[in-house]
């Protein structure tokens, strides 16, 4: 019988990606309703950062385009990779 074989997948910019289709253009970063969690190329460009507060951010950066993180898909997605492990 042959063993499983595993593949890891590192996607740090995934969940900017996904919002970026679907939002206006611009400077791109994502929050949790207080801190900035990430930020495209374009936003840390022009100085902004994850752990940003989002008031920051945006005095930083007017034309910043924030969307909201799906807390439920990161906790779902954690979750799946604890799953994943082979025991």
């Amino acid at each position: 019988m042959d063993s499983p074989l595993w593949i890891g997948l590192y996607l740090p910019q995934l969940s900017l990606e996904t919002v970026a289709a679907l939002v206006e253009p611009g400077p791109l970063a994502l929050h949790d309703g207080l801190l900035i969690l990430h930020a495209d190329a374009a936003a840390q460009a022009l100085g902004i950062q994850a752990g940003l507060k989002r008031a920051t951010a945006l005095a930083l950066l007017p034309q910043l385009v924030l969307a909201q993180a799906d807390a439920q898909r990161r906790s779902r997605s954690a979750g799946h990779r604890q799953n994943a492990l082979p025991a």
